[in-house]
């Protein structure tokens, strides 16, 4: 024969039970619990809207709710409007391929904002030569003997 002893709950045990019941706070509705917030816009920056071939430029999107508060920990897709002109990575980083202009995306949750890059052609240094001057027969033997610097502009 097995005998089972039940003790009858004390009240003390019965308001601890009651208070934390009381500290989870959930009586069903669900109202103390927080959705994410949508977004509702994206701003994409950067320090420089014009670079030259070869050069980079780090782009940033930010997204804010309808609310205009800032949204954490999003992530985006960045895309090239054309990607011949300048090329973008996963991380924002535009590259000048070409001289033109391309717009620049950066989308999350469905949402896109953009920047235009404008990419200019890469400064050429100013070459410099000798001009070689003839003036008699020791020039003939020696043409270097009588150059100058001149600078050759394309």
């Amino acid at each position: 024969m097995i005998t089972t002893l039940r003790r009858r709950p004390t009240f003390s045990s019965l308001l601890a039970i009651a208070a934390l019941v009381t500290a989870c706070g959930d009586d069903g509705d669900g109202a103390d619990i927080q959705e994410p917030s949508a977004v509702a816009s994206v701003t994409v920056t950067a320090p420089t809207t014009e670079i030259r071939v070869g050069q980079a430029v780090q782009l940033t999107a930010t997204a804010r709710d309808a609310g205009g508060t800032v949204l954490e920990d999003k992530r985006f897709e960045w895309t090239s409007g054309i990607g011949t002109v300048a090329s973008v990575s996963p991380t924002g980083l535009v590259i000048g391929l070409v001289k033109g202009q391309s717009e620049i995306r950066a989308t999350t949750e469905g949402v896109t904002g953009s920047i235009v890059i404008t990419v200019r052609v890469a400064a050429v240094p100013a070459a410099v030569g000798r001009a070689v001057t003839s003036g008699g027969p020791k020039d003939r033997a020696d043409p270097l003997s009588r150059s100058a610097p001149v600078p050759i502009r394309p």
